[in-house]
């Protein structure tokens, strides 16, 4: 749902083929989720005209004031104008042209906003905050060890979650284990908590077959956090 001027890359078809095309949205929260989540239908209405100028919904100068509430408001009324029934979908999106937000999409439960990007790698992301995810960071050292006192934190950071920087992921980058666990997609018999010193074995977390074997350890590293070991197996690394 989106003003008159729309980019070339937002038609149906491409939005279609972004959802169910190949290596598209369905089939990555396919295998992320192990097929406990899928789109059972989307529906793309035609460019619509909202009925206020851009600046009531983005600001003036645009983009310095974007209103989410505006957007969606005026965005579902005018789908229902046109005969769509809101109540049989449960996520809508909003797609428009790129305004100077600072943020490629929005979301939480419910709603996402494209803003003037389209593929399926932001669109994943923000899918995962309607879960209630947040973003997949990192720390980053310089002297071999991951828990260093030195260690900086990186928003974004971690690069094979589609929760950190989603651009130039490829198809198989996958939710990091214990993001799989908050959704109830991997269950609990598949982590292994850890207690005591030993040696253990983990099997990897992305495109396993199999849950009944271990694919995330978690340990305690003190009263209030965990720390969860997971391994990938089939992301390629972004080269930004």
């Amino acid at each position: 749902c989106v003003e008159t001027i729309f980019p070339t890359n937002g038609t149906p078809t491409d939005f279609n083929n972004m959802v169910f095309g190949s290596g598209g949205f369905d089939t990555r929260i396919r295998r992320i989720s192990y097929n406990n989540t899928w789109i059972s239908q989307s529906d793309i209405t035609p460019v619509m005209t909202l009925p206020q100028p851009r600046s009531y919904y983005v600001g003036n100068p645009l983009g310095t004031a974007y209103d989410c509430n505006r957007w969606i408001t005026d965005a579902k009324a005018a789908a229902q104008a046109q005969g769509y029934v809101l109540t049989d979908y449960a996520q809508l999106i909003v797609a428009h042209e790129s305004y100077n937000t600072g943020a490629a999409g929005l979301a939480w439960a419910g709603y996402i906003f494209l803003n003037g990007y389209f593929g399926v790698e932001v669109t994943l992301h923000e899918y995962g905050h309607t879960f209630r995810l947040p973003h997949a960071n990192s720390w980053y050292t310089t002297d071999g060890n991951p828990i260093s006192t030195g260690k900086q934190h990186r928003e974004y950071g971690d690069a094979p979650d589609p929760m950190g920087n989603a651009w130039g992921a490829n198809q198989y980058n996958s939710f990091n284990p214990y993001f799989k666990n908050i959704c109830n997609w991997l269950p609990d018999a598949a982590v292994q908590t850890i207690t005591r010193s030993g040696t253990y074995r983990v099997y990897q977390h992305d495109g396993t077959g199999s849950l009944s074997r271990t694919v995330a350890l978690k340990l305690g590293r003190d009263q209030e956090f965990n720390y969860w070991i997971g391994i990938y197996g089939d992301p390629i690394a972004q080269s930004n």
